[in-house]
């Protein structure tokens, strides 16, 4: 399966031009790296956004509000912070 966190405001960082506080979620799954590849691949998620583990503490590409969306819409389920990080320990507890 392929999550989306929820969108997270980050101050200070800036990103390209854009005015305000950036926001950014993750885009992660709790099967292989290859899944999640394979659905960036459908969706022509740019593949400079992957963050791969390591050094991340587990395979995922950062998104903007409207990467999420495209993601979303293309069957990634939203999940909340904390189920992400369940999952995320789980996935890192089967290895």
């Amino acid at each position: 399966m392929i999550y989306v966190d929820p969108l997270v405001e980050y101050e200070g960082i800036p990103w390209k031009g854009r005015k305000g506080r950036p926001q950014s979620c993750h885009l992660f799954t709790d099967g292989a790296p290859a899944e999640l590849m394979r659905f960036a691949f459908s969706i022509r998620l740019p593949l400079a956004w992957y963050q791969p583990s390591p050094p991340a503490s587990w395979p995922h590409f950062d998104l903007s509000p409207t990467w999420r969306a495209r993601a979303i819409e293309a069957g990634a389920r939203e999940v909340s912070h904390r189920e992400g990080v369940e999952i995320r320990r789980a996935v890192r507890a089967a290895r």
